[in-house]
């Protein structure tokens, strides 16, 4: 299961959100919530985006893709702590 890197995380924040782009461009938005993390990944040419959540210790807590600012895609999956 993804786990988020929570202390990559921490080392790279800056007003706790930090984004980069991966070797093969694409574009990874992360940043805190209340009770965990979440993130945004936009691979290149593609419409869709990929949505995680994640509670505090770094696991899966919400998975699934949308369309920018319209619509949810697909089967959505929640995972307990």
């Amino acid at each position: 299961m993804k786990t988020f890197d929570v202390e990559q995380f921490n080392k790279n924040k800056i007003n706790n959100r930090y984004t980069y782009i991966s070797k093969d461009s694409t574009k990874v938005e992360q940043s805190t919530w209340q009770f965990g993390y979440e993130e945004t990944i936009t691979k290149q040419n593609d419409f869709f985006q990929v949505y995680n959540k994640y509670f505090k210790d770094g696991t899966l807590k919400i998975t699934g893709k949308f369309f920018p600012d319209d619509f949810l895609k697909g089967v959505w999956k929640e995972y307990d702590e």
